[in-house]
């Protein structure tokens, strides 16, 4: 809206006169419907600038959308992917049709890409397979994370001492380990396990 637009041209205005140079822009899905054009808006202002400017998104979004993200030419985006399988994707997050689709273009135009992975009971014995499929389309990098749930939760299981130092635990472990070992960013994603 015209309102919010004077807002962040205000922000962006104060963020330039602190010399911050990187900005991620976070907090829900900043391409849901509502605030699709805000946030493609705040990239482009940020962009001229000269501040860089990064997403954290699920990417459910259409085509045209796609294209006015790729226009924006964000520095970054941090795509959250939890399968490489559409039933595994869609029973965590949904739309993986929206989301495969945005992803392959979006890596296709050389917009740098890397993507979020929640490890959870629906995914956790996929690990290299997510890896492999996800470096293969192109991202720039893919980031494991483990989802810690409540104690009374089935997930919280998983991630238990207990279940960790299990066999099934261990080959988890060894698949995190093996994609933290697989190409130039080793250190970096060793952080991240």
């Amino acid at each position: 809206s015209v309102d919010s637009r004077c807002d962040f041209e205000s922000i962006i205005d104060s963020i330039s006169k602190l010399q911050i140079d990187n900005v991620v822009i976070t907090g829900g899905d900043p391409f849901n419907a509502d605030d699709f054009d805000d946030a493609v808006g705040v990239i482009k202002m940020l962009r001229q600038k000269k501040i860089k400017a990064s997403v954290n998104t699920s990417l459910a979004v259409n085509s045209h959308q796609t294209a006015l993200i790729i226009e924006a030419s964000p520095d970054m985006i941090f795509v959250s992917c939890d399968s490489h399988q559409q039933k595994v994707h869609d029973a965590q997050r949904g739309k993986w049709d929206l989301t495969y689709n945005s992803l392959r273009e979006i890596v296709k135009s050389q917009v740098p890409v890397i993507v979020n992975c929640v490890v959870t009971l629906l995914n956790y014995k996929q690990i290299k397979e997510i890896y492999r499929f996800y470096m293969d389309l192109g991202v720039q990098d893919i980031d494991f994370n483990l989802a810690y749930l409540p104690e009374t939760s089935i997930q919280y299981d998983l991630l238990s001492c207990e279940k960790l130092s299990s066999g099934e635990g261990i080959a988890l472990i060894e698949d995190l380990l093996w994609c933290a070992d697989q190409g130039d960013n080793q250190k970096k994603k060793i952080a991240h396990i």
